[in-house]
C-alpha cells in the first residue's frame, strides 16, 4: 500500500506528517521521503491552499523513487492546490496624492509582476494597456494596437527623472517575434538606439537573432511601448516599484478597497527542478493535480541558441527536468506562467507531460532541448550556432573552411578518419532528451509576454512523443521542431489552430534541418556535390519523423511548414485546413494520404527522393512551387502521382514530365462538412484511405467542456470562406500571359517573395511569368506582389482590373525579394479568369 504524508497550508513542519497532523512546506515533505522512502512507495498529499515557495524546490537523485517504489506529490482528493512562485504580502496603504496609494514594501522584495486578490495588475506603461493589443497579457491577436513611436520618443523620454530600469517591448520589424530593451543609465537628452549593442545605455534586442547569419532586427514602428516609468502611472490597476525607497504605488479602481486585499508579489522564475545526471539521475518522481503559477517573466534572458533554427530560447521554465529518468508531470494546470511552462534539457528519459492545462503563459508550454556537446562537427552546422560555439574549423589550404556545406569540402577531406570531419550518424554522446512523451495537453493563450514561441519545441532530441494535444491561441508556431537532430519523433492526433496570430512566415507545424548536410537554396553546387548532400542527409536525422493524423489550421502561414533542409518526414493522414503544405529543399519526404488546400515545394535539390502520392488536394492553386517550377519535382527516385484533385487539372506538358500521369480530378465528395468530417468517399480512385475525424486533440473528459474547436472548421474548403482576412480558395487570373491572384495568406506568401515580410492581405501576388509572355516583355517578374498602380493602392485584383480599365499609360509598383520596383507601360487589355 505504501506509505501516504500529508502537507496542509494550515499545518506546521514540526508535526509527524500524518492526515490529523500534517506538514506546513513541500520542503519539509521533500526531508521527511528523503529519511523514509526505503521503506517503500511514498505519496504526498497536498491538502487545499496556496503554497508559497520561498526558493525552488530541487529534487536531486537522493529523492528518487523506484519502478517499484515511486515518489507522488499529488493534490489530496481533487483538491484545488496552487504552488506559487510570489510572496504573499501585507501592506500598510497610504494616500499618494493624484489619485495613487502607497506602502512600503519589505527590503530585499524585488518582482516584477503584481497580483491583488488574484488579478494580474498593469505595470506602469505608454501607452496605456489595451487587452487588444497581444502584449503583456492582451488577447493574442493584434487587433487594433494603440503602441506607437511615440513610446520612444526623445522628448517623452528626456521627461523621465529617472528611467533607469525601464523596459521597451516591441514587435521585431521582420514580424517573427518580440525585441525587448532595458534601460540601464538616463540620457539627458532622452536618445536612446534601441538596437542590440548600438547604445552603451541600453541593453537587449538579442531576444530573435537565432542563427548567426542573422542581422540582429530592429523595431517595427507603432508595434511598441515602454514600462516601469513613474510617471505613466496613471491608469487604474497600474503600479510601479521604488525599488531604492522600497515603496510600491499603486492606482486603485475608483471605489476599490485594499485594506483586506491579497497582494502577491511574483518571485520566482522555477517552481520546480529535477537535476539529476546520466550517472545518477532522478528517478520516478511524479507531480499530479497540482496548479503551478507566478513566476518571474525571462524575456531579457531569451539568449540561448539552440542549433541552426530561427529562435533564441530561455533555458528554464516553471518545472525543469534535466538528468531525469522516467518522472511525470500530470493533470496540472499551469496558469499565469511568467516564461516557459517545462523545459525538459540535456540526459533526461523517459519524461512525461500529460492531461496538463498550459494557459497564458509568458513564452512556450513545453520544451525539449539537448546539449551542444552531443552534436557532431557543429562547425558544418554553420547556419546556426555563432563563431564562439561552433568548435573548430578544418583547414582548407591553409585557411579555415567556411563554405556551405560540408558536402563541399574536397573529397580527400570526406575520409572517415579526418580529424573534425565526423561522419558518423546520430549523437556523439547522451546528453540529450529521447523517448520523453507530450500526451493530452490543452495549451491555449500562450505567448502572453514572447511571440517567438510554440506550444512544443523540439531540439537535438531523439524519439520524442508528441500526441493528442489540443494547441491553439498562439502567436507563432504549435510545434517546432528546430532541427534534424536526431529525429525519431512522432507527432500524432494534435488538434493545432489559430496559430501565428501576431507573427507571420511561420508554419503551425515548423521545423528546419541546416544540419551537417545542408546547403542554403540549393547554392553553386556540382552534381557530385549534391549526392554527397543526399548520402549526408540522414547523418543527423537518423529515424524519419513522423508527422500523422493530425488537425491543422494556421492563420498567417503554412499548416505545415517543412523549411530549409528539413528531410527524413513521414507525412501521412493529415487534415491540412487552411495554410497546406510546404516542402523546402531537404531529401527524403513522403507526403501522402493527406487532405491539404495546396502542395508548396520550395527550391528543391536535384534527386531529393520526395514522394508525394495520395494525397487530396482542395484548391484550385492545387501546386505552389516557389523559386522552382514544377520540373523541379522530377528526380530519379522522385514521384508526384496519384493524387487526387477537387478543382485543378494537371496541364498536359506537367504530365509530360511525369507528374501526376494517374493523377485524377474530381469533387472527393466529403461526408460532413459542416461538421468536420472530411472523409472522402471518392478517395479511392487514387487510393487515398480515410482516416478517423474525432480523435484529433485532448482526449482527458475534464478538458471536454474547455476546448474548443476551430471555428472555420465546417466552412474550411468554401471557395466564399474567409478566416481572419483570408479567402481559402482565389480564383486565378491571366493578364499578358501571367498568373495572378489575389492574396490570400499574408504569413504565407511572405515566404513567396524572400526577405521581404508582408503584414496584410492587400496586393496582388504575380505566381508565374513565363519568359516568352507578353508581362515578361515589360518587366514584370514572378513571385512578386503589386501593391499599387500610379502610386493608387491595389488591395485586390478586382482593384487591379478597374484601374487598368481606364485606359492610357500606367506605373506599376511591385515587391520582390530585391525590393520595390516599377514598370511603366500602356496595357491592352486587363486580368481575365482563367478557365479550369
Amino acid at each position: 500500500m505504501g506509505q501516504t504524508l500529508f502537507v496542509s497550508s494550515k499545518g506546521d513542519d514540526r508535526n509527524s506528517g500524518t492526515e490529523e497532523q500534517p506538514l506546513a512546506t513541500l520542503k519539509r515533505a521533500q526531508e521527511v521521503v528523503r529519511a523514509c522512502k526505503q521503506n517503500g512507495p511514498i505519496t504526498v498529499c497536498l491538502r487545499q491552499g496556496t503554497y508559497y515557495l520561498n526558493e525552488t524546490l530541487i529534487f536531486g537523485a537522493e529523492d528518487s523513487g523506484t519502478k517499484d517504489a515511486p515518489i507522488v506529490y499529488r493534490a489530496y482528493e481533487d483538491e484545488e492546490v496552487v504552488v506559487s512562485g510570489a510572496e504573499s504580502v501585507n501592506l500598510i496603504w497610504e494616500n499618494a496624492g493624484d489619485g495613487l496609494v502607497k506602502a512600503k514594501v519589505p527590503e530585499g522584495l524585488d518582482f516584477d509582476q503584481l497580483f491583488i486578490n488574484g488579478e494580474k495588475m498593469v505595470r506602469c506603461r505608454y501607452p496605456n494597456a489595451d487587452p487588444r493589443d497581444g502584449f503583456f497579457d492582451g488577447s493574442i491577436r493584434w487587433v487594433s494596437p494603440e503602441t506607437s513611436q511615440d513610446a520612444i520618443d526623445s522628448a517623452r523620454l528626456k521627461g523621465y527623472a529617472n528611467p533607469v530600469g525601464a523596459f521597451v517591448h516591441g514587435m521585431m520589424s521582420m514580424g517573427w517575434g518580440t525585441l525587448h530593451f532595458r534601460i540601464l543609465e538616463k540620457d539627458p537628452d532622452g536618445v536612446y538606439t534601441f538596437e542590440y549593442e548600438k547604445d552603451r545605455k541600453v541593453e537587449g534586442g538579442w531576444q530573435n537573432s537565432g542563427r548567426r547569419t542573422n542581422p540582429y532586427d530592429v523595431l517595427a514602428e507603432g508595434r511598441m511601448f515602454i514600462e516601469n516609468v513613474f510617471e505613466e502611472l496613471d491608469a487604474p490597476k497600474e503600479w510601479f516599484l521604488d525599488r531604492e525607497t522600497h515603496t510600491l504605488y499603486f492606482k486603485p479602481e475608483e471605489g476599490q478597497t485594499l485594506d483586506d486585499a491579497t497582494v502577491e508579489a511574483v518571485v520566482l522564475r522555477h517552481l520546480f527542478e529535477f537535476r539529476g545526471s546520466e550517472d545518477n539521475p532522478v528517478c520516478y518522481i511524479t507531480l499530479d493535480g497540482l496548479t503551478l503559477t507566478h513566476t518571474s517573466y525571462t524575456f531579457m534572458e531569451t539568449d540561448v541558441i539552440p542549433s541552426g533554427g530561427d529562435w533564441k530560447v530561455y533555458r528554464g521554465g516553471a518545472v525543469v527536468f534535466e538528468g531525469a529518468e522516467l518522472c511525470t508531470v500530470q493533470n496540472c494546470s499551469f496558469e499565469r506562467i511568467g516564461g516557459n511552462g517545462v523545459f525538459i534539457q540535456d540526459y533526461s528519459r523517459d519524461v512525461t507531460v500529460s492531461g496538463c492545462r498550459f494557459v497564458k503563459t509568458g513564452a512556450s508550454a513545453v520544451l525539449l532541448e539537448g546539449n551542444n556537446s552531443a552534436v557532431r562537427s557543429r562547425w558544418a552546422h554553420w547556419w546556426g550556432w555563432p563563431e564562439g560555439m561552433r568548435g573548430e574549423t578544418p583547414m582548407v589550404n591553409g585557411r579555415p573552411f567556411e563554405n556551405e556545406s560540408m558536402a563541399k569540402l574536397p573529397s580527400e577531406m570526406l575520409d572517415e578518419g579526418q580529424e573534425l570531419v565526423d561522419l558518423e550518424a546520430g549523437p556523439q554522446n547522451n546528453n540529450y532528451p529521447a523517448r520523453c512523451v507530450i500526451h493530452d495537453n490543452l495549451m491555449t493563450q500562450l505567448g502572453s509576454v514572447e511571440k517567438q514561441i510554440a506550444g512544443v519545441f523540439i531540439s537535438k532530441a531523439k524519439e520524442i512523443t508528441v500526441s493528442h494535444n489540443s494547441i491553439y491561441d498562439v502567436p507563432r508556431a504549435a510545434i517546432n521542431v528546430n532541427d534534424g537532430c536526431w529525429g525519431g519523433h512522432v507527432i500524432e492526433w494534435n488538434d493545432i489552430f489559430d496559430t501565428s496570430m501576431t507573427t507571420r512566415e511561420h508554419g503551425a507545424y515548423n521545423s528546419w534541418g541546416r544540419d551537417r548536410y545542408w546547403m542554403k537554396l540549393k547554392g553553386e553546387a556540382t552534381p557530385e556535390e549534391f549526392a554527397r548532400m543526399r548520402t549526408m542527409a540522414k547523418l543527423d536525422c537518423v529515424d524519419p519523423i513522423a508527422l500523422r493524423h493530425n488537425r491543422i489550421q494556421c492563420a498567417h502561414g503554412y499548416d505545415i511548414d517543412l523549411d530549409d533542409g528539413s528531410g527524413h518526414y513521414h507525412i501521412y493522414g493529415n487534415l491540412c485546413l487552411q495554410g497546406g503544405i510546404k516542402l523546402r529543399e531537404g531529401f527524403f519526404r513522403t507526403v501522402e494520404n493527406n487532405i491539404s488546400t495546396l502542395f508548396s515545394p520550395h527550391v528543391w535539390y536535384p534527386n531529393s527522393g520526395d514522394v508525394v502520392r495520395r494525397n487530396i488536394l482542395v484548391r484550385r492553386e492545387a501546386y505552389s512551387p516557389r523559386g522552382m517550377g514544377m520540373a523541379g519535382c522530377q528526380g530519379e527516385d522522385n514521384l508526384v502521382d496519384e493524387n487526387l484533385f477537387a478543382v485543378y487539372e494537371p496541364p498536359e506538358d506537367h504530365r509530360a514530365l511525369g507528374l501526376d500521369v494517374h493523377s485524377k480530378t474530381c469533387d472527393p465528395g466529403f461526408y460532413n462538412p459542416s461538421s468536420g468530417d472530411y472523409r472522402a468517399k471518392f478517395g479511392s480512385e487514387v487510393g487515398f484511405e480515410n482516416f478517423p475525424m474525432d480523435q484529433f486533440g485532448v482526449q482527458d473528459s475534464r478538458f471536454k467542456s474547455d476546448v474548443r474547436i476551430w471555428s472555420g472548421l465546417g466552412q474550411a474548403f468554401d471557395k466564399n470562406a474567409e478566416f481572419w482576412g483570408t479567402y481559402v480558395n482565389a480564383d486565378l487570373y491571366d493578364w499578358m500571359g501571367a498568373t495572378l491572384r489575389s492574396l490570400v495568406n499574408y504569413g504565407r506568401e511572405s515566404a513567396v517573395i524572400g526577405a521581404v515580410e508582408l503584414e496584410h492581405n492587400d496586393g496582388v501576388l504575380v505566381i508565374d511569368v513565363p519568359a516568352e509572355s507578353e508581362a515578361a516583355q515589360v518587366g514584370l517578374l514572378g513571385d512578386t506582389v503589386i501593391l499599387s498602380v500610379d502610386n493608387a493602392k491595389v488591395r485586390n485584383i478586382e482593384d487591379l482590373q478597374h484601374m487598368l480599365s481606364i485606359g492610357g499609360g500606367v506605373t506599376i509598383q511591385f515587391l520582390g525579394d530585391e525590393g520595390m520596383r516599377e514598370i511603366s507601360f500602356m496595357p491592352n487589355n486587363i486580368p481575365e479568369l482563367k478557365k479550369d
